[in-house]
């Protein structure tokens, strides 16, 4: 698996709002703080508040704002907010049968790793990260 720009950006802002998470952000304020493109940005946010992460707010003073809590949000459910259930290969993809599975010597080690991979990804909070815990 590879985590895309589109998942690093999103990592990016969520870290960055995660500084002051009462406030109110729009790609505007974050885009040079984070090196991304505004516009580029602007989706990122949208799909993170689709996915019930950001909550979007309406109207001129509007942004995007914390949904969820701090303590809740990893980095699994932010790239996978972005890119969907990450796979390292296909045959582990949801809904994908994969015919070779009895008999591949690898499949079980790719299960192990896809398994490893979402453990870390999902072992700590953002607000942990954020304050080294």
């Amino acid at each position: 698996m590879r985590i895309t720009n589109q998942s690093e950006y999103a990592i990016r802002a969520i870290m960055e709002m995660a500084k002051n998470p009462e406030m109110i952000y729009t790609p505007s304020s974050l885009y040079e703080k984070i090196d991304v493109p505004k516009l580029f940005l602007a989706k990122i946010l949208q799909r993170l508040a689709k996915k019930g992460i950001l909550k979007s707010i309406r109207g001129a003073t509007g942004g995007f704002s914390f949904k969820k809590s701090l303590q809740d949000i990893t980095l699994l459910e932010i790239v996978e907010a972005i890119e969907g259930n990450a796979s390292l290969n296909k045959c582990l993809m949801d809904g994908h049968l994969c015919d070779r599975k009895n008999f591949c010597p690898v499949h079980l080690i790719w299960v192990e790793a896809q398994e490893s991979l979402n453990r870390v990804l999902s072992k700590k909070s953002i607000y942990q990260i954020l304050h080294n815990e």
